[in-house]
């Protein structure tokens, strides 16, 4: 008896999964996590073909770990789900980073429901857990359904010129229920944070220097190297953007065409290269020392610039992700020999003060750049502590080189501006040189013609003197004629002998004063140059010399107002500027004063060039409406 009951139990055995559907799950709210492995059936295919056609298939086979399938192949994955429960259940399929998978889900209700997620798929059709590679399943109270996975490569849009083989299609799908999904969702956030965290501080940090970069750029762009400048931030930003995850609204953003943004990264960091390579052209001004190097660079970011552009257009035709990682294993090392060979020329033959700052931030490109590299490929798997495992990426090594070129282009605009204004000074020196040229002859001929005058006249003793006072007055203003300041002394010793020789010329009829406040110390403040002198010639000449006055006086006063502010005041009791206007109207041929205009124009090139201030004014004095001289004040800010 017992042998029968072990035959039956032995024929139950083999022939339960017949009559019992060996391949269906029944679902509890206490159900854990579960594989699809040993539970479900697996169905390949390397022809198109719709889920009606795939569910007529009976070629399926149970679904074990040892499956190997090849990315040109299209796999199905069939399971079927029982809720015993009389409320609705809500279980999570989480994709196994496959390139697109479809879903679809036969209720007994007849009714389709059909999603999709995965790496190429637009986030446009994704929900939020499918952002995240998870697909959601709600069983009805009592329901059985008929579940399929559809795992598939994107084609590509001229999938016979790729050059390496699609990558595997993984079976790795892993059933969760509603408690065991918000485990996994809590760590992987918490995994995360610290990722999202770090990648937010590098876009928030390059999108303000972005900003910044793009104000000077603005307000320079006749100058290369800030639009070269603005462009390589440009590009740093842009490839922390396409590197956001999914689930953000960036990374949902840029998916809405996924293989854009699957294959932007890398394209953008070699036209970003490219960028950088005109940069440091400029920042170096490689067109007026190194003008063969600076053309050799130029053609290299050409290349890099086709060499980019031209694999973005590969990979999206042809979706060779093989390639692309072949690329990524391959060209690091090389690049990074080639770039350091290209340093070490710029340091041994380059003479410019940028070359420090270009070492430093392509040293930390390089050793942080080679740390990123390695975190993505052979270190892949190793997690660093904390922080650690987020911050040595690509953006922190190109974010520091940045910072770097920042400060190098700082000192580049300090030291051009120190150039130009030490050019304006020089330029503004020669001005005032030829200015004062224009003087001494002036000075010159006025003076020869009173001893021309006084010689006709037959006052040798009075000429003698003259030429006496006149040489000892022009050897000082050729002397002060190569100073840009003299001491106040100065100008009031020449100013005397100025007088005195006019004095001479006038006679008893004319005298003159000067007057100088006890608070001023005439040997420590400096001052222009013959800065009193021509506005005491004009006075005499066109104020003086027509008045037909018995006493014709002048009087110069040197006063202290503050302590930061000196006044100089010249009186003169003549006609006044407007009968010396009438009468200049009427002779045109008699001599014309040029002294004030050239001290005017002298005063201006002096207070752009000094710290120091020059404001003059002139006035006429007036009685009963009645013109009785003209007084210039002029005043001296130290």
């Amino acid at each position: 008896m017992s042998r029968e009951y072990l035959k039956i139990a032995l024929f139950l055995w083999v022939t339960f999964p017949v009559f019992g559907k060996r391949d269906t799950l029944i679902v509890k709210d206490d159900s854990d996590y579960s594989p699809l492995f040993y539970w479900s059936e697996i169905y390949t295919s390397s022809s198109v073909e719709t889920i009606n056609e795939v569910r007529k298939k009976n070629q399926w086979q149970t679904l074990t770990k040892e499956f190997q399938i090849p990315g040109n192949q299209t796999v199905w994955i069939r399971f079927y789900l029982k809720n015993p429960l009389d409320t609705s259940q809500q279980y999570f399929i989480r994709n196994p980073d496959n390139e697109i998978s479809d879903y679809y889900i036969f209720g007994q209700r007849k009714k389709v429901i059909h999603f999709r997620n995965g790496e190429f798929v637009s986030t446009l059709n994704m929900n939020e857990t499918g952002l995240l590679g998870v697909g959601t399943i709600t069983i009805a109270a009592n329901e059985t359904v008929e579940v399929y996975i559809k795992a598939s490569n994107h084609e590509g849009v001229l999938p016979f010129l790729r050059v390496f083989p699609q990558k595997n299609i993984k079976t790795t799908y892993a059933l969760l229920n509603q408690k065991r999904f918000e485990q996994w969702l809590n760590n992987y956030y918490a995994h995360n944070l610290e990722e999202l965290q770090v990648r937010t501080f590098y876009q928030g940090a390059l999108g303000i220097i972005m900003a910044i970069a793009f104000l000077i750029f603005y307000r320079n762009r006749q100058e290369k190297i800030y639009k070269y400048y603005l462009l390589y931030v440009l590009s740093a930003f842009a490839f922390t953007l396409f590197k956001s995850r999914s689930f953000t609204y960036i990374g949902q953003l840029l998916g809405l065409i996924p293989i854009v943004k699957f294959y932007a990264a890398e394209t953008i960091m070699w036209l970003g290269f490219a960028v950088y390579l005109f940069f440091v052209a400029e920042l170096l001004d490689l067109n007026k020392t190194h003008p063969d190097f600076q053309k050799f660079l130029h053609r290299l970011g050409k290349i890099f610039t086709i060499y980019s552009l031209s694999i973005f257009a590969w990979l999206l035709l042809t979706n060779d992700s093989g390639l692309q990682k072949w690329l990524f294993n391959n060209n690091r090392i090389p690049l990074f020999l080639f770039y350091a060979g290209i340093l070490i020329y710029i340091a041994r033959n380059v003479r410019s003060s940028m070359v420090k700052y270009l070492i430093i931030g392509n040293v930390l490109l390089i050793v942080f750049g080679m740390i990123a590299w390695l975190k993505a490929g052979i270190l892949n798997h190793q997690h660093w502590y904390g922080v650690f495992n987020h911050l040595f990426t690509l953006p922190l090594a190109i974010l520091l080189e940045i910072i770097v070129f920042a400060l190098a282009i700082a000192k580049k605009i300090e030291e051009e501006r120190n150039v130009k204004t030490e050019l304006e000074q020089k330029t503004m020196q020669v001005e005032m040189m030829a200015l004062r040229s224009q003087m001494n002859p002036h000075f010159l001929f006025n003076s020869l013609n009173s001893i021309r005058y006084m010689v006709m006249v037959n006052d040798n003793e009075n000429a003698t003197d003259y030429l006496s006072k006149f040489s000892k007055l022009l050897r000082m203003i050729l002397n002060h004629s190569e100073k840009n300041v003299i001491r106040l002394s100065e100008e009031l010793v020449a100013l005397r002998l100025y007088l005195d020789i006019e004095k001479r010329r006038f006679g008893d009829n004319f005298n003159y004063a000067i007057m100088i406040d006890e608070q001023i110390e005439i040997e420590a403040l400096q001052i222009p140059p013959m800065l009193l002198q021509p506005f005491v010639e004009n006075a005499i000449w066109h104020g003086l010399m027509p008045s037909t006055k018995a006493d014709k006086r002048i009087e110069v006063f040197v006063k202290k107002i503050n302590d930061s502010m000196v006044e100089f005041l010249i009186k003169d009791n003549g006609v006044g500027r407007l009968k010396a206007n009438e009468l200049k109207q009427k002779s045109m041929k008699q001599h014309q004063s040029k002294g004030t205009d050239i001290t005017n124009q002298r005063v201006e090139l002096f207070n752009r060039n000094y710290l120091n201030k020059i404001n003059i004014t002139i006035n006429d004095l007036h009685e009963h409406n009645i013109s009785i001289g003209t007084m210039v004040r002029v005043l001296y800010e130290l």
